[in-house]
């Protein structure tokens, strides 16, 4: 993990976003929480560049947390990352060229933990996975039942276009990224990497809608958080 989060911070393949990094927690989580990317406020911290953390009080990272707190969760025996590693200027949404860039990093992140349940906070970080897992039968985690996810990274080819790598972006006439997991390494197979899927709001929503969305969403965040441990 601490080679993956050097070579995170050394990227560079996009253009006007700013320091890129890795997520933080414990390389052997059972719960990954993905976000969308890293905030403005998370660049005000003394640490810098670490994701859902800021200096402000009910910033989104704080409404989080507390969440965590409410559902007796050590947050250390999680792992909390972004799709997109950098901030976009501005806290702009990602673009969809960044998002495929920096996917194959996710992929990375998750093949490393092999996480048993993903939730995302939030549209784009939704729509990010959903675009490359195959989406199979419910089945229990804990008490809750969620969607088994199968992550896709074997090149694809729709019907009128160009075969690409679902995890890093690269096109028929170009290779992979030299990290992308995606790339086949001669007598090795790949285990498929399959996890819980559940998709919420992203804390920022409720924070616009006042302090009443605000305990809604961390109440209903925490009795998630309760369910997938029992």
């Amino acid at each position: 993990m601490d080679k993956l989060a050097t070579n995170i911070g050394l990227c560079h393949r996009c253009i006007r976003v700013l320091f890129p990094t890795a997520g933080i927690g414990s390389p052997v989580a059972d719960t990954v929480i993905i976000g969308q990317s890293l905030h403005g406020y998370c660049l005000l911290t003394p640490r810098r560049q670490i994701p859902f953390i800021g200096p402000m009080e009910e910033d989104s990272g704080d409404v989080l947390y507390n969440a965590i707190d409410m559902a007796g969760v050590d947050p250390l025996t999680l792992y909390i990352t972004n799709v997109v590693k950098c901030h976009p200027p501005g806290n702009r949404p990602n673009l969809l060229e960044e998002e495929k860039k920096c996917f194959h990093f996710l992929v990375s992140e998750l093949r490393i933990i092999r996480p048993r349940v993903v939730i995302t906070l939030g549209r784009q970080a939704e729509a990010a996975i959903k675009r490359r897992v195959s989406i199979k039968r419910p089945r229990s985690f804990g008490s809750s039942k969620l969607s088994v996810a199968v992550l896709r990274t074997k090149r694809k080819k729709p019907r009128g276009s160009h075969s690409f790598c679902y995890v890093c972006g690269a096109r028929e006439a170009e290779p992979c990224a030299a990290d992308c997991p995606s790339r086949e390494k001669k007598g090795k197979e790949k285990k498929p990497l399959s996890f819980g899927f559940t998709a919420v709001s992203h804390p920022a929503y409720a924070m616009r809608q006042g302090s009443a969305a605000i305990c809604v969403w961390q109440e209903e965040f925490s009795d998630l958080l309760k369910a997938i441990g029992e």
